[in-house]
């Protein structure tokens, strides 16, 4: 009689084991395939293939940004430059027609010896959200007014134009930006920009107006077509 509760007692035991071991397959199975969409796997759909950009570029020996039907451009500019002041006023067009599928990011600099105060007043304004108005108004001054952006009382006056006050003031006179536009040029240096407008797009491409003869026109045209080039691969 004992050996057959014993038996039956085994059985029960070789049920549950039975039972344990295939929920811990099936949850294997659930993490394994969480991971496989979750994290996509090399040559998956967001690893842009280079080969396929069209477009006058220097592909650069970093890893990409992943893509996921966004391309992300970083912009190095200056407000000084008359190149950038030039495809600011191009920008537009091409921002309009890929819409949410474009995402500019502006990083202004100087170069030595010039004073970072324009790139101070660009970040403060960016932080009080008044980036669009501030680049506007700064490429205004320089290129059409031809004020002196250095000038922190101009800047002053500049803010002020597009509805900036006492907080603006403050932050520029305390040089809380400084760090930042330093931060700026250091970025710049790590991507070897020697030259602005010089793009970044993706991480792994630099547009610059030398690609282009210098021609500011060709250059539009240009990022125009390797934003749309990289946009037909999603």
């Amino acid at each position: 009689m004992a050996k057959k509760k014993m038996r039956n007692s085994n059985r029960v035991s070789k049920s549950n084991n039975t039972k344990k071991a295939i929920i811990g397959i099936a949850v294997l199975t659930v993490i394994v395939l969480g991971y496989y969409y979750l994290n996509p796997q090399e040559g998956a759909s967001n690893s842009l293939d280079v080969k396929k950009i069209e477009g006058k570029y220097t592909q650069l020996s970093r890893n990409p940004t992943p893509y996921q039907g966004k391309v992300v451009v970083t912009e190095f500019m200056s407000f000084y430059c008359d190149h950038c002041y030039g495809l600011e006023n191009r920008m537009p067009a091409i921002l309009e027609k890929y819409g949410e599928r474009l995402q500019v990011v502006y990083k202004p600099i100087v170069w030595g010896g010039q004073s970072t105060n324009s790139v101070e007043a660009y970040i403060i304004a960016e932080q009080l959200g008044k980036e669009k108005e501030i680049r506007e108004a700064l490429f205004k001054a320089q290129f059409k007014e031809g004020k002196d952006i250095s000038d922190i009382n101009e800047l002053k006056r500049i803010a002020a134009s597009i509805g900036l006050g006492e907080e603006f003031n403050s932050k520029l006179e305390k040089g809380e930006a400084r760090k930042q536009a330093q931060a700026n040029i250091q970025l710049s240096q790590t991507y070897f920009v020697d030259e602005t407008p010089s793009i970044i797009v993706n991480n792994i491409l630099k547009v610059t107006p030398h690609n282009t003869e210098d021609n500011i026109d060709l250059m539009a045209q240009n990022l125009d077509t390797i934003i749309g080039s990289i946009i037909k691969q999603s």
